[in-house]
């Protein structure tokens, strides 16, 4: 699987799942999301209005092998890959 069909499979699973967490990308303090990739469903790490926070929020969960940070609201959805390093 290349890294643009890999990011496309993880905005799905967390869209899917971002209303079981109560996330609302339209609500601007979900400007910036935060998703680990858990083998059953996208996990919620946070939120952010910026994406340096976002991303010094990733960077706090180091431990955590695939991290996401996603941008809102969904009709301009983007998602990158946290790489720490």
């Amino acid at each position: 699987m290349n890294s643009e069909q890999e990011l496309n499979l993880v905005a799905d699973k967390i869209m899917r799942d971002a209303p079981s967490w109560r996330i609302d990308f339209a609500d601007s303090t979900n400007a910036f999301t935060v998703w680990a990739d858990d083998p059953h469903r996208m996990l919620y790490c946070g939120s952010r209005t910026t994406l340096d926070e976002a991303w010094a929020l990733a960077a706090e969960h180091v431990n955590i092998k695939n991290l996401y940070i996603a941008k809102g609201p969904l009709d301009v959805f983007g998602i990158m890959k946290f790489e720490n390093g």
